[in-house]
């Protein structure tokens, strides 16, 4: 082969690679979530562009973070998408990256997916950032994409190259970033922008609700002074400075509502009267009471005087008005969509959302469902008005406060607060699970979807039948989430399997097959019902297929060669593991307890991994605790010479690392840990080499510290790689060679 092909060749491989990359880091949608928010009236916005404190972050040479603080509904995400748009785009000079954290859909709330899209950003805007190091990053670690430390120290990374440039981040309503996900998001910030400066000009721009556990957690717990800079939306002065604004687009909005309904010069003043009289009025309050006022006079030909003197006081009541509209006649079909749209996953399209609503339980062919076609939008704004909005053909919720209306906080049932607030708290959040769940079970056992197949392409099915990946990919999230009356449905999703025996395969139904079509891995081509009730977290179905005949335990998956509770085990779902695992009082025997273990808790996949590896490597403590007790053990190597052990410690599961070591013997975590350590040197991984090196100097092969901490103190250069190599080569002297790959492979 000529050396022009083979530059060809890996002129195509690399572009390969950096498109997987940029695949992998852009699974959401984030420029959707930033237009679902408004354009910024003319006049507002001022009040924080002119900011002092806004301009020294903004001027400012070094890296630093502003966290903007506000309360709902004025205006946060519309000021973030201007900031965006207007006043801080990217130039050859600055790189602006942005996500708008979204608590109605999944994908929208984890800090990893927030940087993620950064990432994706950044990369895509500046080729040159795009480096073989990067690259290697991201094609060394299978949690690449899945640590928010590890996607953090790539951002700084990247960040750090001479080409970035200055670096600008920008996250809207941090406070719907997922709750678990708040704490250590704002400790990596926080530690980031308190030491020393970085080569890297980060800068960070935050935008939140004033809740005091983020504030706990952007600003020093001592009090001391931090590179954090926090300029309070919620403080007398800037509520005034609010407040001129919102009349600026009080003022502009009423321009509309004279010009839609001819009102008279006289009429329009005695509205804007009215509508300054009411205290505390936000944007979102205006918004929703001048549509409100749209739609009375408008279908009502209501008098404006009467209708001045009854204005919504809050936006609960804006909220209440709005969806007081719909007749009770029709109240139980409006319950149904709004169920579906608070439950929904994911946005759905107009098309799904016409299938999902068009589904009931009785059908049994598609041909059944009345559909409304290219009615169902007016359809849905005729129902639900301004609580939703449509954007490209996707139905979004109006505003966070929307689903706040609708659902109560916690998971008790829902009623409404008073007899004047017939909607407020009225949607159940298990019951809007259980009713999606409802819904996408009885379209997938329609008589055109229940079907088997073989080599069929399955995309061919997913164009015809709208909600077909939605419910394929979906039901069981929904039953999970759902309230325990809602179970008996899935067995008739996972037992046809079952019926030719407990070793039939559920990989020909066509449900299954899409799911997995829409993941980044090949569909297995033997899964047993069992395996797909503990991988799914199906409890009262494994309950049920165990009492079919328990030999189904020890089955394993093809390709993957996995049992029930290596799936169990990598997905979090303790209870399907604690069904799976006899418990240890059921054998009076302890050697039938090891039995047991030898032949389940320990057994090793395709790639050597056991179900004590998965948990580990995921954090699932639980798991962890529960297969201990059945004999698991720690010291057990995969193919590349990883133990749960390494694992807990690699995904900074530092709780679950300590509970392994105590179960582990001293020589075991002694030679866990240095393998790990070269494995990190030789792959020049510093995130890992930190984590090492903070625990006890006892549990290191001798000599390593001193000669690894001269190394990590080193910047990048040929020298400190020749250094490196003379480190590795004689450590690993000192014992039986070790395997490169395990940094490679799973960090």
């Amino acid at each position: 082969m000529s050396t022009t092909t083979n530059h060809t060749q890996y002129q195509h491989d690399n572009k390969k690679q950096r498109n997987d990359i940029l695949k992998s880091l852009s699974m959401q949608d984030y420029k959707a979530a930033k237009e679902r928010n408004r354009n910024r009236v003319p006049g507002t916005c001022e009040w924080f562009a002119s900011h002092q404190l806004f301009r020294t972050w903004k001027d400012g040479a070094s890296p630093s973070m502003l966290w903007v603080s506000a309360d709902p509904g004025c205006g946060k995400s519309v000021l973030a998408k201007h900031l965006v748009n207007t006043v801080l785009p990217t130039t050859d000079m600055r790189t602006t990256c942005y996500f708008f954290f979204k608590d109605d859909f999944e994908d929208q709330k984890p800090a990893r997916n927030a940087l993620s899209c950064i990432l994706h950003q950044l990369l895509l805007a500046r080729k040159q950032v795009f480096s073989d190091e990067i690259v290697e990053r991201f094609e060394t670690s299978s949690q690449s994409t899945s640590s928010l430390q590890y996607l953090w120290d790539t951002l700084v990374s990247a960040a750090s190259n001479q080409h970035a440039g200055e670096v600008v981040c920008i996250l809207d309503a941090f406070d719907e970033c997922k709750t678990e996900d708040q704490e250590p998001f704002a400790q990596i910030l926080r530690q980031f922008y308190d030491r020393n400066p970085s080569k890297a000009n980060l800068k960070f721009l935050i935008t939140s609700r004033p809740y005091t556990s983020i504030r706990r957690g952007f600003l020093s717990s001592n009090g001391a002074q931090n590179s954090i800079i926090h300029l309070r939306g919620d403080n007398e002065e800037e509520v005034a400075k609010i407040s001129k604004e919102i009349d600026i687009f009080i003022d502009a909005e009423i321009e509309h509502v004279q010009r839609n309904l001819s009102l008279s010069l006289e009429k329009k003043h005695l509205l804007l009267r009215a509508i300054r009289r009411v205290p505390h009025r936000t944007y979102l309050w205006v918004h929703l009471t001048l549509d409100w006022i749209n739609k009375e006079i408008g279908l009502r030909n209501s008098d404006i005087r009467d209708i001045a003197l009854h204005l919504p006081q809050t936006v609960d009541d804006a909220y209440e008005k709005i969806l007081s509209r719909i007749p009770d006649s029709d109240r139980g079909e409006a319950e149904k969509l709004l169920h579906i749209i608070v439950a929904a996953a994911r946005p759905l399209t107009l098309q799904e959302i016409d299938e999902a609503v068009a589904v009931e339980h009785h059908h049994q062919s598609h041909n059944e469902l009345s559909l409304r076609g290219d009615h169902i939008d007016k359809y849905v704004r005729d129902i639900c008005g301004l609580f939703v909005t449509i954007i490209d053909s996707r139905i979004y919720l109006l505003h966070q406060t929307a689903k706040e209306f609708l659902q109560p906080k916690d998971k008790g049932t829902g009623a409404p607060g008073d007899d004047n607030q017939k909607w407020k708290h009225s949607l159940q959040p298990q019951k809007s699970e259980g009713v999606l769940f409802q819904i996408c079970a009885a379209y997938l056992l329609l008589s055109e979807l229940k079907v088997t197949m073989q080599s069929e392409d399955v995309n061919n099915y997913v164009e015809r039948f709208p909600f077909l990946e939605y419910a394929s990919t979906n039901w069981a999230l929904h039953h999970r989430s759902s309230s325990p009356q809602d179970t008996d449905m899935p067995h008739s999703l996972i037992y046809p399997a079952s019926k030719g025996g407990t070793e039939s395969s559920m990989a020909d139904l066509l449900w299954f097959r899409v799911y997995w079509s829409t993941k980044d891995t090949q569909c297995p081509v033997f899964f047993t019902p069992l395996m797909a009730a503990a991988f799914f977290g199906l409890e009262s179905s494994v309950k049920l297929l165990l009492k079919e005949g328990k030999q189904q335990i020890r089955l394993v998956s093809d390709p993957h060669g996995r049992t029930a509770l290596s799936w169990a085990s990598e997905n979090g779902f303790d209870r399907v593991v604690r069904l799976i695992i006899p418990h240890p009082t059921q054998y009076r025997l302890k050697a039938k307890l090891l039995l047991f273990s030898d032949s389940i808790v320990s057994e090793q996949d395709k790639e050597g991994m056991t179900p004590l590896h998965y948990a580990a490597l995921n954090g699932y403590g639980k798991i962890v605790d529960l297969l201990v007790k059945a004999g698991a053990k720690s010291n057990v190597r995969d193919h590349i010479g990883g133990t749960a052990l390494t694992y807990g410690l690699i995904s900074q599961h530092h709780d679950i690392f300590q509970k392994l070591q105590k179960q582990a013997s001293e020589e075991d975590v002694r030679n866990t840990l240095t393998d790990l350590l070269f494995s990190a040197v030789e792959r020049d991984n510093k995130s890992v080499v930190r984590q090492v090196l903070a625990l006890e100097t006892s549990n290191v092969a001798p000599n390593s510290f001193k000669l690894l901490t001269t190394a990590k103190s080193v910047e990048r250069s040929p020298v400190t790689m020749g250094i490196r190599r003379y480190i590795t080569r004689r450590l690993v002297g000192t014992r039986k060679p070790y395997r490169h790959s395990l940094v490679k492979e799973r960090m």
